[in-house]
């Protein structure tokens, strides 16, 4: 704001090890998936509800510890396909409606 950073928003809970690994269109929504791999080690999606005015978070999974994700559509699918650190695993979701 008039040339300077302000502060948008701000998590209600801390985080330890937060980030952000993917950004891009998800259903048409501008979206950040973020990982966290410390603490509950969760995979999260942040999105800008227009209606509402604010931001909307949405777990995606926990106890993972998600260090990069991609998010892709093949054969009329959404994925979302995380490596997760944490627990030496690649994890494939499949969003649905």
């Amino acid at each position: 704001m008039d040339g300077r950073y302000e502060l948008d928003y701000a998590h209600p809970e801390p985080v330890e090890f937060l980030h952000a690994i993917w950004s891009g269109q998800i259903n048409d929504k501008p979206t950040i998936l973020l990982g966290n791999r410390k603490g509950k080690r969760e995979l999260l999606a942040l999105t800008w509800d227009h209606e509402a005015n604010d931001y909307h978070f949405q777990l995606l999974d926990s106890d993972k510890g998600p260090a990069n994700v991609t998010y892709f559509e093949q054969d009329g699918k959404r994925l979302i396909v995380a490596t997760n650190r944490e627990t030496n695993e690649v994890a494939m979701y499949v969003l649905e409606d």
